[in-house]
């Protein structure tokens, strides 16, 4: 089930953004906080609801929350790609039940020829214990996907749901029919 749509207090206004952003406007604001026309963006993504209220939709700013630690994905994506390995990588959270990061790398020539010589696996090791060098234990993507280039939408950007499509299981292989004879 979906979550409901929150609903502003009494003398709060809500909104989105342009850009996608809530945007609040309350008497309770500082004006120091507040921006053109006395409305504030938050860094959360919203929908409108009914009646006033909205759905939150994550947050824009790419910073997630795993095992109670906030963890920021641009972060790991500069880190993972500030390597020799590494040309382009995404970090996104994946629902595994629990949340966990996965991480789509499309790796240099030299990250390619450790690929394979050592595996997937054993290279997803080694980006993961450096990334430990900076980063707490929970906030380390847990899944690898190595690819030959990072997937992109028809404007150039990267989605997140074609991101996290690289990290879904494998679909069994097809099996023939059994007819009878």
């Amino acid at each position: 089930l979906p979550d409901p749509d929150w609903t502003p207090f009494d003398g709060v206004a809500v909104r989105a953004s342009a850009t996608g952003r809530l945007s609040i406007r309350s008497p309770l604001l500082r004006v120091s906080d507040a921006g053109a026309g006395g409305w504030y963006e938050a860094p959360d993504l919203v929908e409108a609801g009914r009646g006033g209220g909205f759905r939150l939709l994550g947050r824009a700013d790419r910073i997630v929350k795993v095992e109670g630690k906030r963890v920021s994905l641009p972060e790991l994506d500069g880190r993972l790609a500030a390597g020799p390995l590494v040309a382009e990588a995404a970090v996104v959270l994946l629902e595994d039940p629990a949340p966990v990061l996965g991480a789509a790398i499309a790796l240099t020539a030299e990250g390619r020829a450790e690929l394979a010589a050592r595996g997937a696996f054993r290279l997803g090791r080694q980006l993961r214990r450096d990334l430990a060098l900076t980063q707490d234990a929970g906030g380390l993507p847990r899944r690898w996907r190595f690819v030959d280039a990072l997937p992109s939408g028809t404007l150039g950007k990267r989605r997140r749901a074609d991101l996290r499509a690289l990290s879904a299981p494998a679909p069994p292989p097809h099996e023939p029919e059994l007819r009878a004879i």
